[in-house]
């Protein structure tokens, strides 16, 4: 989080703004994951027009450092106070061509403006599933109690237990120095914007970590770019 050395006039600008904002509609439809979305244009014409009648800015900026990396980067300006408040996403395209750069530019921005500004989507298919169902009573199978592991088993899976990450990583550097020679990542910069990433989704800032949470984040770093290599492997089958 990158911002003002004061935005206590943007933050009354934001929370007077928050009770006049309503969730997106969904207007899209993805065919692929046969789901609903809200577009850009649905969150922007939800969004902005509210931000900016509370004196709320709104700039959105691109970076592309990278041929595997897309930067997205969403700032909320207060008119009459000059304060200001930056969020940053990292995100990697689904193709390395204009159209996957184009498509994770477009899921960066709308998702970083809603997220910034407390809004989510009014998802038709979720409210439709959470209605409850008028459906005739089944008779309940009986109740088996499970049976218990016993001391041997229990060792057994114990053994077979996989670390959460590889032992010998000690600090940052060790698992993005593993990122960029497993081919993970691309190069040195991708490697600290993907770790950045996850010590965001540990701890909510990417700015400094503490011992506390070192082992949080390497194991989020570990997961998240093992379950990337294992659907690569899955496309490629």
């Amino acid at each position: 989080m990158n911002r003002s050395e004061s935005i206590g006039n943007l933050g009354k600008a934001l929370a007077k703004a928050q009770t006049q904002l309503t969730n997106v509609k969904v207007d899209s439809q993805n065919p692929h994951f046969k789901s609903k979305y809200a577009s850009l244009t649905a969150v922007n014409e939800t969004v902005l027009p509210i931000l900016s009648a509370n004196g709320i800015a709104v700039l959105q900026g691109v970076s592309s450092p990278d041929v595997k990396c897309v930067g997205v980067s969403t700032t909320f300006i207060h008119g009459e106070s000059g304060e200001w408040w930056t969020e940053e996403l990292f995100l990697p395209p689904t193709k390395v061509d204009p159209q996957g750069f184009g498509s994770a530019i477009t899921y960066g921005r709308r998702y970083l403006l809603m997220a910034m500004a407390g809004v989510a989507t009014d998802d038709d298919d979720a409210n439709e599933a959470s209605k409850p169902q008028q459906t005739q009573r089944q008779p309940q199978p009986p109740v088996i109690a499970p049976t218990l592991p016993t001391p041997q088993a229990e060792k057994k899976e114990e053994k077979q237990a996989v670390a959460p990450y590889p032992a010998e990583w000690k600090t940052p550097a060790d698992a993005q120095a593993w990122a960029v020679s497993n081919n993970h990542c691309s190069n040195e910069f991708e490697a600290k914007a993907s770790f950045k990433n996850s010590l965001k989704d540990v701890t909510g800032q990417d700015k400094s970590l503490d011992s506390n949470h070192l082992a949080a984040v390497l194991e989020n770093f570990y997961k998240k770019h093992m379950a990337r290599q294992s659907e690569q492997q899955l496309k490629a089958a």
